[in-house]
């Protein structure tokens, strides 16, 4: 076969990615049996990339010639762990650069390193392992693995540590725009976060929607902030806010804010989910949060219209929600703090709710609001 054509298989790859025609496993199977075709003798493939997100310390590419290529996650806790410490990625990253072992007859290494026992163990015959000696966090890293007799020859461990540089530079660009994706969409929620990554980003760019508004508050977070730990504060926030977010997700939501000692989310209504559809998820993420929530909260349902988009400074924006609909709900979790109801919603949700899931909780002046308005108590659906 012919030699391979590093330059070619390269240019190829950078073609697919430009083109938005692949994704990173898809180009990885692509780059692999492209090497396997121009006769280089690789059996197995492992690259790593880094990976900005709150559950997951990086990600890992991985092709056999007997198997398509995968995608497998890597936890923090998995990173911190002794079989990544003591992973060929880490021996490469520690030595700053391209590491052999010898797996027939295995290395003495081999012992420690619970991979190389495995693949040993399996016939491969050598792994090499290279890393791009970058000052990221997790720099990009990819092994190489084969069941030729002898392992690897000088010739062929050197076109495969020629690859690193440009095949991990391709795979980068791919890991940034997940990374930056992933930061969106952790802080700013998948809705605004995407919105913001599609070129949405200039001061008054706001768009107006339907929804119905939850504003969730936690009770007693002023007296519990006087007498406990930040330690202790921090454990009941992430549990409260875990709670929630996870109700309000499963119901199809979305959580905007954590606002201090609260959470602001929405439920959009629209053609595929008209506002009886979004009254009834927000009404069961309530439900959801009753059940899994260690502390008392109360919260406020409104629906109505909203502006959605980007208010602030020239140079530091905040993606926000405004109007009445917002408004109203910020009015009723006021009265419901302060009357003992737990969950109280304006009459608009109300009407789009089953009877049974509803009950008058009398009328209430709300500042700002010319006349008293009827608000309603929520009875935890069923199911």
């Amino acid at each position: 076969m012919a030699p391979l054509d590093t330059a070619a298989l390269i240019e190829d790859l950078v073609r697919v990615t430009a083109l938005g025609e692949a994704d990173s496993v898809a180009l990885f199977h692509r780059a692999c049996t492209a090497i396997v075709a121009a006769g280089v003798p690789v059996a197995r493939a492992a690259m790593q990339l880094e990976y900005l997100h709150p559950e997951f310390y990086g990600y890992c590419l991985h092709w056999r010639s007997d198997q398509p290529a995968h995608e497998i996650a890597r936890s923090h806790a998995f990173a911190e762990g002794a079989e990544f410490q003591a992973s060929p990625y880490m021996a490469s990253l520690r030595a700053r650069g391209p590491v052999l072992w010898r797996l027939d007859p295995p290395d003495a290494a081999t012992v420690n390193m619970p991979l190389l026992a495995r693949l040993a163990a399996e016939g491969f015959t050598a792994l090499l392992a290279d890393i791009v000696p970058t000052s990221d966090r997790l720099p990009p890293g990819i092994s190489w693995a084969t069941r030729a007799p002898g392992g690897f020859a000088p010739a062929t461990r050197a076109t495969l540590e020629s690859l690193t540089i440009p095949l991990c530079g391709v795979f980068r660009a791919l890991a940034e725009r997940r990374m930056t994706a992933a930061v969106l969409a952790t802080y700013l929620g998948p809705l605004a976060g995407g919105l913001v990554a599609r070129g949405v980003t200039r001061r008054g760019q706001v768009e107006a929607m339907e929804a119905v508004v939850l504003m969730v508050d936690l009770r007693g977070f002023t007296a519990m902030s006087l007498t406990q730990t930040q330690d202790t504060l921090v454990e009941r926030l992430n549990r409260f806010f875990g709670a929630v977010a996870d109700a309000v997700a499963d119901a199809g939501g979305e959580v905007l804010k954590f606002l201090g000692d609260g959470v602001l989310a929405v439920f959009p209504v629209g053609p595929a989910r008209p506002a009886e559809a979004a009254c009834r998820a927000a009404a069961r993420a309530i439900a959801a949060v009753r059940m899994a929530a260690a502390d008392p909260f109360v919260a406020a349902l409104a629906l109505g219209a909203l502006g959605f988009g980007n208010v602030g400074g020239r140079a530091r924006l905040d993606f926000t929600v405004l109007g009445p609909a917002v408004n109203l709900a910020a009015r009723i979790e006021t009265v419901a703090k302060a009357s003992g109801e737990p969950v109280l919603m304006d009459g608009a949700v109300a009407e789009h709710l089953p009877p049974a899931w509803v009950r008058p909780a009398g009328l209430h002046t709300l500042p700002g609001f010319s006349a008293p308005r009827p608000l309603f108590a929520l009875t935890p659906p069923a199911g």
